[in-house]
């Protein structure tokens, strides 16, 4: 019985200093989570990259406002050889840009090479009324057999494989 007694009054004690030390610890380990946020987020980012492969070293995208080709991934961050910007056109600008893993979880990613490889394009022609639509028709009709005339076929089959791959349909 007294040691029962003497159990409970010392255990009593020594909860108490455990309760102390869980807050502490509960506390310590929050703040190093909080601290620790960018590169744990980062990591498990570059797990999803290597898992999903929502692009791969070689492919274009734009990860919000950058766009480029993708010449690493690491465990942190991926690095991508700019294009545009500040260099007409899609060209190179010779700039290599490091992105954070975790901007594949915060941004809009595009990827240029996945699924399609074309990238669909207007080019707006201004006919007015006094213009024989006809031969304007007749005109670009014939530079778009010239330019594009080997690649309708490649492009027609490009979309039917897209189409099986990522449920999209297209009209016949």
């Amino acid at each position: 019985m007294l040691v029962t007694l003497g159990i409970l009054v010392v255990g009593r004690i020594w909860f108490q200093a455990f309760e102390s030390a869980a807050t502490f610890l509960g506390l310590l380990s929050a703040g190093i989570a909080i601290a620790l946020r960018d590169p744990l987020v980062n990591f498990v980012a570059w797990i999803f990259i290597l898992w999903r492969k929502p692009f791969v070293v070689g492919n274009r995208i734009q990860v919000g406002e950058h766009a480029g080709d993708v010449i690493d991934i690491r465990v942190f961050q991926f690095s991508i050889l700019e294009i545009g910007n500040w260099v007409q056109a899609d060209q190179s600008t010779g700039r290599i840009i490091h992105i954070p893993n975790l901007k594949v979880f915060e941004q809009a990613l595009c990827n240029f090479d996945m699924g399609f490889k074309y990238i669909w394009n207007e080019i707006p022609v201004l006919i007015t009324f006094e213009s024989d639509w006809q031969k304007a028709k007749a005109i670009l009709q014939e530079i778009i057999d010239e330019y594009s005339g080997p690649m309708i076929k490649e492009a027609e089959q490009e979309i039917i494989a897209s189409a099986k791959k990522f449920l999209t349909f297209t009209k016949a």
